[in-house]
């Protein structure tokens, strides 16, 4: 009895994951594509039977996937999820030519440019984690008063704000004697105050809450525990969009590294890439800096496994989680359009290609197996370059002028 396609399309995707080592994140997106061929048939009404599988039918399937609204991109990703698994019924005898073959290229299915930032931009994008905060400089002036001048949760709770005096570097208050302030304490403490208006304060004590409230003692022991982990936190961040950008990693490939993968002194990192393939990218040292920075706290986030990126309760960071992480710092530093971990990666390409760096050598820093794939960023750098040309040469703007 002849198989379906949807049992052939199961034992292809074990098969996929078994001799390719293919990532459950490409897997789920080969299945998409098949299912979605699948369901099509069975909406007009057909058996999804091997039979149908021929180039007819799977033109008629690109054209309505068109018709509902399927970008370029996509329609080139679905002819290539259609031709890969062709090509597997052909090796496995099922079939005596890939139909997906004869399906039309071209302009119809082109992938469009990617989208990139500009260099400001992304420097705004991966320096946003550095931006302080206003209750990060409280709890930074509550850490160091707490173990400089050894004042006890209790008694920073009490302190008045027109008890200290930040120019002089005293306090004078009721509940301690008065006190010389360190400089490195006075100067957290000044910082603390020049954001204190931020928070709206409806009551006269030094330390406030979030919404203007007083700090009590049980607050106070909060902030100072939630200040490393919030530190540390922000140093992941830090490393993590310095990464994504500086060795243009794929998100699963930044998620993936581990502490033991980086050579810091030479501004190097060991990426595992599609299929488990191996490779040694340059990080540069703003990457190597902040990585260092955030190894020192690390520890704050209680450590599970060897990953490099944690998130908040020590376990490995997610591509989810990372996709999130990005958007919000876009906000942040005014970016308002979307922009993805990939955004970071395809803006690392361009960037390194205006800059004269050969095409072949940015494809070894990504990880592409074929130069095609590297030579769409040709396209968005050599539409970059014309724009340049027309707003600076001279006989570009000449003949602007003649128009």
């Amino acid at each position: 009895m002849d198989k379906s396609l949807p049992e052939l399309i199961t034992e292809y995707l074990a098969e996929q994951e078994e001799l390719r080592g293919v990532s459950a994140h490409t897997l789920r997106a080969y299945g998409g594509e098949l299912n979605a061929l699948v369901d099509f048939l069975e909406s007009e009404g057909l058996a999804p039977a091997l039979e149908r599988f021929v180039a007819l039918e799977l033109r008629i399937y690109l054209a309505q996937r068109r018709q509902v609204g399927d970008s370029d991109a996509t329609l080139a990703r679905r002819r290539a999820g259609l031709g890969s698994f062709g090509r597997w019924l052909v090796n496995k005898g099922h079939l005596g030519g890939n139909p997906a073959k004869l399906l039309p290229r071209g302009r119809g299915l082109a992938r469009p440019l990617p989208e990139v930032l500009s260099v400001e931009e992304a420097v705004r994008l991966v320096e946003a984690p550095r931006a302080k905060l206003s209750l990060e400089e409280r709890d930074l002036a509550l850490v160091l008063m707490r173990e400089r001048l050894d004042l006890s949760p209790a008694v920073l709770a009490k302190i008045k704000i027109d008890e200290v005096n930040v120019g002089y570097g005293v306090i004078r208050s009721a509940v301690c004697r008065e006190l010389r302030l360190p400089e490195g304490t006075r100067l957290a403490l000044a910082g603390y105050l020049s954001v204190h208006p931020e928070l709206n304060p409806r009551d006269d004590h030094l330390f406030l809450n979030g919404v203007g409230g007083r700090l009590y003692s049980r607050d106070v022991e909060a902030a100072m525990v939630g200040y490393r982990k919030g530190c540390a936190l922000r140093a992941r961040d830090a490393a993590l969009l310095e990464l994504l950008y500086g060795a243009g990693l794929r998100v699963s490939e930044a998620v993936g590294v581990s502490t033991r993968d980086f050579d810091l002194e030479r501004w190097l990192v060991t990426v595992r890439g599609k299929r488990g393939r191996e490779r040694i990218v340059p990080c540069g040292e703003a990457a190597s800096v902040t990585v260092t920075e955030y190894l020192e706290l690390r520890d704050h986030l209680d450590p599970k496994t060897d990953r490099l990126f944690l998130n908040r309760n020590g376990g490995p960071l997610t591509d989810r989680s990372v996709g999130r992480l990005v958007k919000r710092y876009a906000r942040e530093a005014g970016i308002n359009r979307p922009v993805s971990p990939h955004v970071l990666r395809h803006s690392f390409a361009t960037h390194l290609l205006e800059a004269g760096v050969d095409l072949r050598l940015i494809g070894e820093m990504l990880g592409h197996s074929s130069l095609d794939t590297t030579a769409n960023y040709a396209r968005v750098a050599v539409g970059r370059w014309r724009d340049s040309y027309d707003r600076a040469h001279p006989r570009a703007r000449l003949q602007q002028r003649l128009l």
